[in-house]
């Protein structure tokens, strides 16, 4: 959908698994119902938007500021999670995806040279 844009990239793998860390509390991955935490910290000056990138499309969580920090909570059903960036000032990245599990929270970092 979006990978023939020029904005568009996808970060490597060691840099969103060097950036993102995960607590688990328990849980088999992808149960019905369960909630997942996802932090976002912003090293980047560029305000960005979050989204839960899906198959048939995507879900926008919220915006985080340049140098700031977002919480999100949500339900979650599918056994992977994966994000879309937007950045105000132009281009988006798109993590690598992740399993999840009930209770578990998730932090992304966007780096500071990112886009």
């Amino acid at each position: 959908m979006f990978a023939g844009s020029p904005a568009f990239r996808r970060l490597p793998l060691a840099v969103l698994l060097f950036a993102a860390g995960c607590i688990t509390t328990g849980g088999a991955p992808g149960e019905e119902g369960s909630e997942v935490v996802i932090k976002v910290r912003n090293d980047n000056f560029n305000q960005a938007t979050v989204y839960l990138s899906q198959e048939y499309g995507a879900r926008r969580l919220g915006i985080v500021r340049g140098k700031g920090e977002a919480t999100f909570r949500l339900t979650w059903y599918l056994p992977e999670i994966q994000l879309r960036i937007r950045f105000l000032a132009g281009g988006e990245v798109l993590s690598q995806p992740w399993t999840v599990g009930s209770g578990e929270v998730w932090v992304f970092i966007i780096p500071a040279s990112c886009c």
